[in-house]
C-alpha cells in the first residue's frame, strides 16, 4: 500500500503543480482511502487539506473534515471547519444543504446559538 501512496502522492504534487483541480480531487480521495486503510491519519489529514481549495462544494468537504479532525481530538479546529461549514450551507435552500445544516447542529449545536 506504501508504494501506491507514493505513486498517489508523486501524481498528486504534479496535479498541484499544474493546478488541475480536478486530478488533485480524484487523487486526494483515493489517496485518503488508502491512507485510511492503513491507519495513517497524518496523511488523511493532509489529503483533505489538500483537496479543501479544489471542491466544488466546500460546505460538505468542510463538514467532512471537521469530522475528520474532531475523529482525532483535535476538537478546536474541528469546531472552526464546522462553523465555516455551517456559515455556508445555512443560507442555501436545497434539502442537502439543509440536511447538512442538521447534521451539523446534531454534532456541535452551539454554532446555532453562537450565531444570534
Amino acid at each position: 500500500m506504501e508504494t501506491a501512496l507514493e505513486l498517489l502522492d508523486d501524481s498528486l504534487s504534479e496535479a498541484i503543480r499544474e493546478d488541475r483541480s480536478d486530478l488533485i480531487r480524484v487523487l486526494s480521495g483515493h489517496a485518503e482511502v488508502l491512507a485510511t486503510a492503513s491507519g495513517d491519519v497524518r496523511r488523511v489529514r493532509s489529503y483533505y487539506e489538500q483537496r479543501l481549495p479544489h471542491v466544488p462544494d466546500p460546505a460538505f468537504a468542510l463538514y467532512n473534515f471537521a469530522r475528520m479532525l474532531s475523529r482525532l481530538g483535535e476538537l478546536d479546529q474541528a469546531r472552526a471547519y464546522a462553523a465555516k461549514s455551517y456559515e455556508l450551507s445555512r443560507s442555501e435552500v436545497t434539502d442537502a444543504d439543509q440536511d447538512l445544516v442538521k447534521a451539523i447542529l446534531t454534532q456541535w449545536p452551539d454554532l446555532d446559538e453562537a450565531r444570534i
